[in-house]
């Protein structure tokens, strides 16, 4: 495995591994879908972005952004905040945050991505191996992390819950306020997995 000797003792415990994902909130309370279905007009809408740990389902960092656009953007920036909180080891994410330089990027903080190396288009050849050393590295390794990147799935928990118990839509209007409300939600949420069970 690439991970260091520290790093592999690190792992052994699961809240040393933290997940990324993001999500979009609705602005309005009538959904993207039934709008597209009745021909409104298209809008651009919240959008989320979450490191989490994997045990607590606390979120590390989030940064709020507009959607539609490719999840990857955003993941510097909430990586960088979410390490500066909590040194976690390793760090899953969806074949959408796969990337060289994600990967460069995450090893320059000593975190293991483990982010499935597929993006972009498949070859026909059953024996190409994507380019960039990180991306090689998975290709050859995936069996070694495939439990710990089961554990991704802790952050589309975490949207589940947040959006279950404070609902999916925005009660602001202007972006400022809608970001502002965003990341309370997220505060919010943080404190009622710290407090009794939600």
């Amino acid at each position: 495995m690439i991970a260091s000797a520290s790093q592999q003792e690190l792992l052994s415990e699961d809240h040393d591994l933290a997940a990324i994902d993001s999500t979009g909130l609705e602005s309005r309370h009538v959904s993207t879908y039934f709008g597209q279905r009745c021909g409104r007009k298209y809008r651009r809408y919240p959008k989320v972005s979450q490191v989490v740990d994997t045990r607590s389902h606390l979120a590390l960092a989030a940064v709020v952004d507009r959607g539609p656009k490719p999840d990857d953007i955003e993941f510097h920036a909430a990586v960088r905040q979410a390490h500066a909180r909590h040194r976690f080891a390793a760090l899953g994410g969806d074949v959408a945050y796969d990337g060289e330089r994600h990967h460069r990027f995450l090893n320059s903080l000593d975190v293991l991505g483990i982010i499935p190396p597929r993006r972009g288009r498949p070859s026909h050849d059953p024996d190409h191996r994507p380019g960039g050393f990180f991306r090689r590295f998975w290709h050859d390794h995936w069996d070694d992390v495939q439990h710990l990147y089961g554990q991704r799935w802790q952050a589309e928990t975490r949207f589940s819950m947040e959006k279950r118990l404070l609902g999916s839509c925005l009660t602001a209007r202007r972006r400022a306020a809608q970001d502002r409300e965003a990341y309370l939600r997220v505060l919010t949420l943080n404190l009622m997995l710290l407090g009794p069970d939600p």
